[in-house]
């Protein structure tokens, strides 16, 4: 059964006043606030994980909802950082892959600007 944070609220509130400790609603806030914050840093250290693969051919989706096709890396030659070149479109681009692999911030939260698309083979 899954409970929402704020049922989740209610029921540790009732268990501590019905369990004889009575505690202020400030602190149960103060609690589902702690909760939340802990599953907000749980989520932005999956993300940041994530952050760190390997960038492999194959096909890609942009957080925006757009779909692109991972030809290769390869190294700038000025700077030597290492470059992603993809196909989105009829057009090839290269972008560096610490831009690729990086954490955007969405109307809908935090998230990877590509995120690899399984295949279903």
């Amino acid at each position: 059964m899954d409970l929402t944070k704020e049922q989740v609220t209610e029921n540790l509130y009732n268990i501590i006043r019905f369990g004889g400790l009575m505690m202020s609603s400030e602190y149960v806030e103060s609690i589902r606030i702690a909760t939340e914050a802990y599953e907000q840093a749980q989520q932005l250290q999956a993300i940041a994980d994530d952050s760190q693969e390997i960038i492999r051919r194959g096909q890609y989706r942009h957080y925006k909802g757009g779909l692109c096709d991972v030809i290769c890396t390869a190294t700038h030659t000025e700077t030597m950082e290492e470059m992603v070149v993809y196909k989105h479109k009829e057009n090839v681009w290269a972008r560096p892959a610490s831009m690729w692999n990086e954490i955007v911030d969405t109307p809908f939260g935090k998230m990877k600007r590509f995120t690899r698309v399984e295949s279903e083979e």
